[in-house]
């Protein structure tokens, strides 16, 4: 889902701006999700999403991690659309490479 709303993404940013509430808005859509993924519960013999049809266990089933997912593939189509277009702008030339390495260090951290 990242893959296909992000250049959509961009478009609106371009046209746009608001880049820092952007940020902070894909930070927040972040946390959701992965609090979504904390409250939703264990499934004892796991999900085969492949059978999409007949995977009722009780509360679990493919469907009540869907939203979860799709929140998180927002998140990620967000924060790359808005931060790594910022290093650019906030960067000397010279430094450019440093400036992404250590978005991609601090994106590994989180």
């Amino acid at each position: 889902m990242a893959t296909f709303i992000a250049p959509l993404i961009g478009l609106a940013i371009d046209k746009f701006g608001k880049r820092t509430y952007l940020l902070v808005f894909s930070g927040v859509i972040g946390i959701f999700a992965h609090t979504l993924f904390l409250i939703i519960p264990d499934c004892p013999d796991g999900i085969d999403v492949f059978l999409l049809y007949n995977i009722n266990i009780g509360s679990c089933s493919f469907w009540t991690i869907l939203p979860p997912l799709m929140l998180l593939a927002l998140y990620y189509a967000v924060f790359g659309s808005v931060a790594y277009p910022c290093v650019t702008m906030l960067c000397k030339k010279s430094m450019l490479g440093t400036g992404f390495g250590c978005l991609i260090a601090l994106t590994n951290g989180m």
